[in-house]
């Protein structure tokens, strides 16, 4: 009960001290912190977490701010917000789900709750990151991405289900569903046979278009791990019509991280991790794969390979055409973030790493001001580990981890 009425005062000083310019709002804070100071029968909560949240929640204050959804792998998780310039975190009040990823959409964020939660969750940070509304999206569906259209129109992937949500983005309102059940992997080695599922996961909109990927896994496999024995696919969807334009096929298998929009050669392409087999199926068979959007065909070769990278290619964030991140794990589950030439899929160097049994890689995030946020999921010392990449030696920004409660997971950057 303590706790929630802590986290009741630092979340309306946040609110108070939103409207207000930076200046006014810390002064405002010293009087709020005064009174509480005063107050003895409630138990005032720590000077330095009202200040900091403050700080965290009015707009436009410190370079940049970076949200980290963090999880028990149990039960629940937690959404707390980095200002690197102090390198301190704050946990937000919001309770999410222990299976929980972020996607930031005019400046809100909004929390998808995974599998057997089911909704999405919206944080305002202009008020302190307090939920401003929750919706469903069916048990059990598994929400993965969503992308806005415009202020009545917002797209979801489904990850159980083969059918595409068209919802209001703030109320979840239901507008269709689009079946793409004809979009299911083509055959199956088990003997029940196709699941009827084609695993829709992260969307890209550019223009009225927009690209769906589609991993299509073989859920029936004898082996008892959804395999890629199925191309996958990469769908064009045009967002006037809700009809499918074309689909393009992966020459590596198994899509699996958020798409990102770089030029090469003075051509845009959208780029992704295909690492095909991975985890207990893993095989150096897949890499970081590109889809340009003039020609609309994938290039021929990966712009970074795992026989290149030694181990499967999990997360990827790129700068521009001649400098990107890759996050790795190789057989013996030795982690490692990579820098690579996307130009010429070269391996620079290595920047940081772990052992099988020292730590652990969760999250990745390069932002615009060119610093790179690496989650460290280690269970005893969970946190954030910051680099500089715009220095030629990317040193370290962090002595230690920045200290996030909850094991890292997912990284996204505040605007």
């Amino acid at each position: 009960m303590q706790t929630e009425l802590n986290n009741l005062i630092k979340a309306i000083c946040v609110y108070l001290c939103s409207f207000l310019p930076p200046l006014f709002a810390n002064l405002s804070l010293r009087m709020v912190i005064f009174l509480i100071s005063f107050c003895n029968d409630i138990k005032r909560p720590p000077i330095e977490s009202i200040l900091l949240n403050s700080l965290l929640a009015v707009p436009g204050a410190g370079l940049e701010r970076v949200g980290v959804v963090t999880s028990d792998f149990g039960t629940s998780g937690k959404f707390t917000v980095i200002n690197p310039d102090t390198q301190v975190s704050i946990s937000t009040i919001a309770n999410i789900h222990s299976d929980a990823v972020a996607k930031v959409i005019d400046g809100k964020v909004f929390i998808l709750n995974r599998l057997n939660r089911d909704s999405v969750l919206i944080l305002n940070p202009s008020f302190g990151f307090l939920p401003e509304a929750e919706y469903s999206v069916g048990n059990g569906n598994n929400p993965q991405d969503i992308v806005k259209v415009n202020e009545n129109k917002a797209y979801i992937t489904l990850y159980n289900s083969r059918n595409l949500l068209v919802v209001n983005p703030y109320s979840g309102a239901l507008i269709k569903t689009i079946d793409l059940g004809q979009y299911v992997e083509t055959s199956s080695t088990g003997i029940v046979g196709v699941d009827g599922i084609p695993e829709m996961s992260q969307m890209y909109l550019e223009g009225s278009s927009l690209y769906i990927q589609l991993q299509r896994l073989d859920r029936n496999d004898p082996g008892g791990i959804p395999a890629p024995n199925s191309d996958s696919l990469l769908l064009e969807l045009d967002v006037n019509s809700d009809s499918v334009i074309n689909t393009y096929t992966f020459f590596s298998r198994n899509p699996t991280s958020k798409m990102q929009k770089i030029e090469m050669a003075g051509e845009s392409f959208l780029v992704m991790c295909a690492p095909n087999r991975l985890g207990f199926l893993s095989k150096l068979d897949g890499g970081v794969v590109a889809f340009s959007l003039r020609t609309k065909t994938f290039r021929n070769n990966f712009l970074y390979s795992e026989i290149t990278a030694g181990g499967d290619i999990l997360g990827i964030q790129i700068k521009d055409e001649k400098e990107g991140y890759a996050s790795v794990l190789d057989s013996s589950f030795n982690k490692s973030i990579q820098q690579f030439n996307p130009s010429t899929g070269q391996r620079v160097s290595t920047i940081l790493s772990f052992s099988a049994n020292a730590g652990n890689i969760s999250g990745l995030l390069l932002t615009k001001l060119g610093r790179l946020y690496v989650g460290d999921g280690t269970f005893s010392r969970p946190g954030v580990l910051i680099f500089d990449t715009t220095k030629a030696d990317k040193p370290r920004l962090t002595q230690s981890s920045i200290d996030v409660g909850l094991r890292p997971f997912d990284l996204v950057e505040i605007q």
